[in-house]
């Protein structure tokens, strides 16, 4: 998100921002994706409209016992993690320092075969555009789901799309 600065000093306008303003919502918001991913909301709602009642749940996946990694672990992946831990999750988060016991920059995309959820909740930086792409989703367990609530950036949108359509990973919850 860039802004005109020479432009608004210029004009003597005070620019401020509202980091974590949203972040509890966010993050409540993210696992609200996972849930129905693991229990595959989607398809009780079009069940739903199309009145048709199912005898099964479609989706039985437990959040208990899985494992998930954040990447982004500032305020909102921290929030992310909280939540998941009181499902039962086993969190991993990164961040750029590594700092108490986080993966660095370098070592997550090795481990991405380790992981039932991939959660993005970084910033969108030059670092981070296209973090996500065929190799990553390569690498990504076929069970396993990309849960994206940070910039649409960080994905290659045509390696999802492929990703998706060959059952590479089984599926992605995308913030719109």
């Amino acid at each position: 998100d860039a802004f005109p600065l020479d432009l608004l000093r210029q004009r003597g306008v005070t620019l401020t921002n509202g980091a974590g303003i949203n972040a509890v919502a966010v993050a409540e918001y993210a696992v609200l994706g996972m849930l129905a991913a693991a229990k595959r909301f989607d398809q009780v709602i079009r069940a739903a409209d199309r009145q048709d009642w199912l005898n099964d749940a479609p989706g039985k996946v437990e959040l208990d016992g899985t494992r998930a990694l954040i990447v982004g672990y500032g305020t909102i992946g921290r929030l992310i993690g909280d939540r998941l831990r009181a499902f039962g999750v086993e969190v991993t988060g990164v961040t750029r320092s590594g700092r108490d016991g986080t993966l660095t920059p370098d070592a997550w995309a090795s481990r991405l075969g380790d992981f039932d959820w991939i959660v993005l909740a970084a910033p969108s930086t030059d670092a981070t555009k296209t973090l996500v792409g065929r190799q990553e989703l390569a690498a990504m367990r076929a069970s396993a789901w990309l849960i994206n609530i940070a910039r649409g950036d960080m994905i290659d949108q045509q390696a999802l799309v492929e990703a998706l359509t060959t059952g590479t990973i089984a599926g992605a919850f995308l913030d719109p």
